[in-house]
């Protein structure tokens, strides 16, 4: 019941676009995608930045067509946290801010700091690449169900509850980098395996705004 509860309810919003919004609204995706690669290999924003304004655009159009009733970023985060609304969300940042910001600073402020020499060495990317795969099967992600790869900017995929796949951003000199992300990746892994096998054809969740 919640499959179709949340299937109707990405249909109901869906429909709210135009006819021709998906084919439209991929392409600058592709190209963000592609120019995120090449902005971040010769270090230039100017590459990064007309796509990403046009993502932008879009979001915005999508954000009136969903409609709402105070801003238009609670359309588009009802997406992902129904019933969310930015005023919420700035309370709960607000909140943490106040905890975190303090601790933040005093750490800044130190006059000691932990030895990171470690983390300066060089790690040749296959070797990160046996460290992910470890750690991803040491959460309980299940390579039978799945497979790991690396890419410009970290997703999870899937296709079905039996087929998951992540991918990771290796960073030669900081392998932290990596970690981090697969960490990040394999939760949603774990999440989309989970899934009931009886269950078959692919499974619509929703993507991550922090990995997209």
């Amino acid at each position: 019941m919640v499959n179709i509860r949340e299937t109707k309810r990405a249909y109901e919003r869906k429909r709210k676009l135009p006819a021709n919004s998906w084919k439209t609204s991929r392409e600058p995706d592709r190209r963000l995608m592609q120019a995120l690669h090449v902005a971040r290999h010769k270090s230039d924003f100017t590459i990064f930045q007309p796509w990403l304004e046009k993502h932008l655009d879009l979001q915005k159009q999508a954000a009136d067509l969903f409609g709402y009733q105070h801003e238009p970023y609670d359309a588009l985060l009802d997406e992902y946290e129904p019933g969310m609304t930015a005023t919420q969300l700035e309370a709960m940042f607000r909140q943490l801010g106040e905890a975190i910001v303090p601790m933040v600073r005093q750490l800044v402020s130190t006059s000691s700091s932990p030895d990171r020499s470690i983390f300066a060495r060089f790690y040749p990317m296959e070797k990160q690449k046996q460290w992910a795969r470890m750690l991803a099967q040491s959460v309980g992600f299940d390579f039978e169900a799945g497979r790991l790869d690396t890419c410009t900017h970290a997703f999870t995929e899937t296709v079905c509850s039996d087929d998951v796949r992540l991918t990771v951003r290796c960073n030669e000199n900081d392998p932290l980098a990596l970690t981090y992300s697969l960490l990040h990746e394999a939760g949603h892994g774990l999440y989309e395996q989970g899934f009931d096998g009886s269950i078959k054809g692919r499974q619509w969740h929703k993507p991550c705004p922090w990995c997209a």
